[in-house]
């Protein structure tokens, strides 16, 4: 038989999820200086973007 979906469980997995690893991961990411190459002619070789985009696709198939 298959489960119901329970709401109050659900926003409580969420509350979890966001207050353990999503906040973490958010103020990571913030801390990169991963700027525009308009902005830093060197983005390349300090590689904050590809670091970025790195970091969250491993979250994401996490």
């Amino acid at each position: 038989m298959p489960e119901t979906f329970d709401s109050q469980l659900a926003a409580q997995r969420l509350t979890q999820a966001w207050d353990e690893d999503i906040t973490r991961q958010i103020s990571d990411y913030i801390a990169i200086p991963a700027k525009s190459p308009a902005f830093a002619a060197d983005w390349r070789e300090l590689g904050h973007i590809e670091t970025v985009v790195r970091r969250a696709a491993s979250w994401a198939q996490a």
